[in-house]
């Protein structure tokens, strides 16, 4: 939203035309409305994980990780495993190769929030964290807002990641859980960013106030408004330009029945959700982490405890007497 203010961006426009990494590629007519609906046609996801390890499976590639860092391997995948400087460009050619296919569809993809930082870098002239804390974090007061806690924050006051046994072989704790946004150094696009509810809940009145908070102006009504209403209503696609929307089918409704069709937010691999509800008046802020002690925990999607709270938080919002 900041870029499509700042820099006049054309959602319609061939994303190719401010990405180099995409030109003359099968990526180079994706436009912007597109792969922010996820309706551009790539693949979700690639596991680059898999790539760093010998043919044993067991030790790293010495020329990609290192158990100690310097000028040549100044990424920090944990506390002792760290990255080669050049293997972030590495991921950024993977992702241009990657296949297209059934444009128009839905299909959930976080690859294009790769690319995201180095846009920003080269249309700002500032690293994606630094442009992040200098036009939103540090105005909001935002200060438990960031990517690399272990680097600001000790780290008893972070909550654990995962005992991860197939990747980093060790319990992550102040580092991100995705794979490939460890690889990328822990800044990206697509994942990295930790956070409490006290300074989400500050991102979450800029939002419900119509891109305003202590009377500052972070967006424009009308671009908040675009952003956050369905890209594609005539498709079966529910989603808004990076935000989640309600869910379309009746019978089994997302993220809850009581939730407005104006209302917005996005859901986290970890077990994460927040949800804006403007004409409730509502912020709704679920933080968590169901992959501790391992990924293979389903509960928070078998209990369907986010959309109980959700229905919880605002039937006690309408109702304040009842409770």
């Amino acid at each position: 939203m900041k870029l499509y203010e700042a820099y006049n961006f054309d959602l319609d426009e061939a994303m190719s035309k401010r990405i180099p990494q995409l030109k003359n590629s099968n990526k180079s007519k994706t436009t912007y409305r597109e792969i922010l609906s996820h309706s551009g046609g790539w693949i979700p996801y690639l596991s680059h994980q898999n790539t760093v390890f010998k043919k044993d499976k067991l030790r790293f590639k010495p020329r990609t990780v290192a158990t100690k860092m310097s000028s040549r391997f100044p990424f920090a995948l944990n506390d002792s495993l760290f990255v080669f400087k050049r293997y972030p460009k590495k991921i950024l050619r993977r992702i241009r190769k990657t296949p297209v296919e059934n444009v128009g569809n839905y299909r959930y993809s976080g690859l294009w929030f790769f690319l995201l930082p180095d846009l920003v870098e080269r249309l700002s002239g500032q690293p994606f964290q630094q442009f992040l804390k200098k036009e939103f974090y540090d105005p909001l007061q935002a200060e438990r807002l960031d990517f690399l806690p272990r680097r600001q924050f000790p780290k008893h006051e972070i909550v654990p990641t995962e005992v991860d046994s197939t990747f980093r072989k060790k319990l992550v704790h102040g580092w991100v859980h995705d794979e490939a946004a460890a690889l990328m150094g822990g800044v990206s696009g697509n994942a990295g960013l930790f956070g409490n509810a006290a300074s989400v809940l500050k991102v979450g009145i800029l939002l419900l106030n119509n891109g305003t908070y202590n009377e500052k102006q972070f967006f424009k009504p009308e671009t908040l408004a675009q952003f956050t209403k369905r890209a594609f209503p005539l498709r079966k696609n529910r989603r808004g330009l990076g935000f989640d929307k309600p869910g379309l089918d009746t019978l089994n409704p997302y993220p809850s029945n009581r939730v407005s069709q104006k209302s917005f937010g996005h859901s986290g691999f970890t077990g994460t959700l927040v949800w804006i509800d403007p004409e409730q008046d509502c912020i709704f802020i679920f933080l968590s982490n169901r992959v501790y002690p391992s990924r293979n925990q389903r509960g928070i999607y078998d209990l369907n405890i986010r959309s109980q709270l959700l229905d919880y938080a605002l039937q006690w919002d309408t109702t304040p007497t009842s409770h």
